[in-house]
C-alpha cells in the first residue's frame, strides 16, 4: 500500500510480456540459430549435432522467463513534478524525469501493436543522444495519446495536479466526476481543479506542413540508402573471400558455368545474362527502398497544437512525436 501523496505505480499492458519476448528471441536467433546450422551441415558430427533443437528450446525459455522479469519489474508513475519509472530485476532503479527537462515526448504504433490495441511512449530530455531516455512498451493505445498530451502539457506547466497524478488521471485538463462545472464562478473552485489559462483553451491543430505521396516518391528514388546497401554487401562479400560462391550458388549452376566456355558467342551470352541479373537485382533494390521510404513517412503531416510542435508520419509503424 503507497503512502498518502505518494504516485500511484503501474505496470505496462500484458501485451508487453508478448512482444518483450519475440523481442528478445530476434536479438538472440544469430548466436544461437548459426552455430545451430554450423552444426547440422557440418554432417551431423559433434556432442551437440542431434541436440540443437534442445539447445534452441533451452534458450527460448531462459528469454521468456527474462521478458517476464522485466514486465513484473518494470513499473511507472505520474508525480507531481516528474515521471518516475522503476525497472531491473537484479539491480533495482528509479529514474525521475522532471517535466521541465523534457524536450520531446513521441509515440509509435507497429503493425503487430496495431492488431493489439497497444503501443509505444518514448521521453527525450536531449541528454541521451539518439536513444531516449525513457521509453514505455505496449501501453494500450488510448493511454498513449492521453500520457502524450498529459507530459507535453506538464512539460509547458511544469507539473501535474498532484490529486490526478495520485489518482492514476493522465489528462490534466478532464475534470473528474463531480468536479465543478464551467459554470461556477473560478473564484469559488478548488485551487487543484482549477485549469490553468492554456489547458482551459480549445487546442486545435494547426496545419504547418504536409508531404504528399509524390514528393516522398521522388524522396525514396533520389535517397542514398541503395549505395548504402551496395557497399554493405561489397564489404560481406570481401570478408568471404571465395566463399560466398560457395554459400549463395548451387554445385550445379558451378557446372554449368565451368563448362561454358569463356570466348565466341557463348561467352558474350554468359556475361549478357550475367549484366541484365546484377541490372534486375538492382532495380529490384531500388524499388524496394522507395516502397520503404513512402512507407516509413506516408501521411507525413507537421502541425501545431497549442505550443507543441506535432509531427505524425508512417503507414505500418505510426509515429507520433510533440516537441513542447
Amino acid at each position: 500500500m503507497s503512502a498518502p501523496g505518494a504516485p500511484a505505480f503501474r505496470r505496462l499492458h500484458p501485451a508487453s510480456l508478448v512482444l518483450g519476448v519475440f523481442l528478445r528471441l530476434r536479438q538472440v536467433a544469430v548466436p544461437v540459430l548459426v552455430p545451430a546450422l554450423a552444426v547440422v551441415n557440418g554432417g551431423g558430427r559433434g556432442p551437440l549435432a542431434h541436440r540443437w533443437p534442445f539447445v534452441i528450446a533451452v534458450a527460448a525459455a531462459l528469454v521468456s522467463a527474462l521478458a517476464l522479469a522485466e514486465y513484473l519489474a518494470l513499473r511507472f508513475a505520474l508525480a507531481p513534478d516528474a515521471l518516475v519509472i522503476r525497472s531491473g530485476v537484479l539491480r533495482r532503479v528509479t529514474r525521475s524525469i522532471p517535466y521541465a527537462r523534457i524536450q520531446g515526448v513521441s509515440t509509435a504504433q507497429t503493425l503487430v501493436q496495431r492488431l493489439l490495441g497497444v503501443g509505444t511512449l518514448s521521453v527525450d530530455t536531449g541528454a541521451g543522444g539518439l536513444v531516449a531516455e525513457a521509453e514505455l512498451a505496449s501501453l494500450q493505445w488510448g493511454e498513449v495519446q492521453a500520457l502524450r498530451e498529459t507530459l507535453v502539457r506538464a512539460r509547458q506547466a511544469g507539473t501535474v495536479d498532484a490529486a490526478g497524478a495520485e489518482g492514476g488521471a493522465l489528462a490534466v485538463a478532464v475534470p473528474a466526476e463531480g468536479a465543478p462545472s464551467a459554470a461556477m464562478p473560478r473564484a469559488a473552485m478548488p485551487c487543484a481543479a482549477m485549469p490553468d489559462a492554456a489547458s482551459a483553451m480549445p487546442t486545435q491543430a494547426v496545419p504547418l506542413a504536409v508531404v504528399d505521396d509524390e514528393e516522398l516518391l521522388v524522396a525514396g528514388a533520389t535517397s542514398m540508402q541503395l549505395l548504402v546497401i551496395l557497399g554493405a554487401a561489397v564489404g560481406v562479400l570481401q570478408r568471404l573471400g571465395d566463399n560466398w560462391v560457395e554459400l549463395f550458388v548451387s554445385d550445379a549452376v558451378r557446372d554449368v558455368a565451368t563448362r561454358v566456355p569463356t570466348g565466341g558467342a557463348a561467352g558474350l551470352l554468359l556475361g549478357t545474362l550475367a549484366a541484365v541479373l546484377a541490372l534486375s537485382v538492382l532495380a529490384v533494390l531500388w524499388l524496394g527502398v522507395v516502397v520503404v521510404t513512402w512507407a516509413r513517412y506516408r501521411g507525413f503531416r507537421l502541425s501545431r497544437v497549442g505550443g507543441a510542435l506535432v509531427r505524425e508520419y508512417g503507414l505500418l509503424h505510426r509515429r507520433t512525436a510533440s516537441t513542447p
